[in-house]
């Protein structure tokens, strides 16, 4: 599961919520969250945390490489371009998207 964006916005310890709910919500499920601004939060070993930018080409195809295939994409810049842009990098990393 791979969640775009972590919240908290340039604070490297601020909480996220979401991370943590998916993390309690999915207790089977490794959770990936992607944000452009470092975080250092311990969430526990199911959860990693990456820096980068949503719509680097390069930073997709790292954390494809690294984490990849994901079966759910969460959340995103809220940005209308961003969404589509990672959406069109990250969707042959989407298992759904190998039937």
């Amino acid at each position: 599961m791979l969640e775009r964006g972590i919240s908290g916005y340039e604070s490297p310890d601020a909480d996220s919520e979401s991370l943590a709910m998916w993390r309690d919500d999915l207790p089977q499920a490794h959770i990936v969250g992607l944000d452009i601004a470092p975080k250092q939060l311990d969430l526990g070993p199911r959860v990693t945390m990456i820096q980068g930018s949503q719509i680097d080409p390069a930073a997709i195809a790292h954390l494809i490489a690294e984490h990849g295939p994901f079966d759910v994409l969460d959340d995103g810049s809220h940005h209308n371009a961003h969404l589509w842009q990672s959406l069109i990098l990250l969707f042959p990393a989407l298992r759904c998207s190998r039937l």
